[in-house]
């Protein structure tokens, strides 16, 4: 379908090689990871608990930077909140932009791999 799509709309043999190998990596990958929206258990979940699961999941992370682990030994009930409230989890596919030129910046992004490549 996508070969057939690209092919009937006159797609540059360049774009649409690019794509092909996009869709071969990003499809071949049998790591599919699971994220708390999946689980549909964790909605009845109840609300104190899911803010400590939040900060289980969130803090040990958020704490490795030295300006966040000296606002966390200040105000954790404050930084249990962020995590509960504000943050969530995402991946993101090899070549996927996450920042456009021109557009309004409205996540900010808090990345726990090293190897990111821009």
């Amino acid at each position: 379908k996508i070969r057939d799509f690209l092919t009937a709309r006159g797609i540059s043999t360049e774009l649409y090689g690019s794509i092909q190998a996009f869709f071969k990596e990003t499809y071949s990958k049998k790591d599919i990871r699971v994220f708390e929206r999946d689980i549909r258990f964790f909605n009845e979940v109840p609300e104190t608990m899911r803010m400590k699961l939040h900060a289980g999941i969130y803090m040990p992370a958020l704490r490795t930077h030295i300006g966040v682990r000296t606002f966390y030994s200040r105000h954790y009930k404050l930084m249990m909140r962020v995590c509960h409230t504000a943050m969530t989890e995402v991946s993101f596919l090899t070549s996927q932009d996450l920042f456009l030129s021109g557009t309004d910046a409205v996540n900010m992004y808090y990345s726990l791999d090293s190897n990111l490549a821009y």
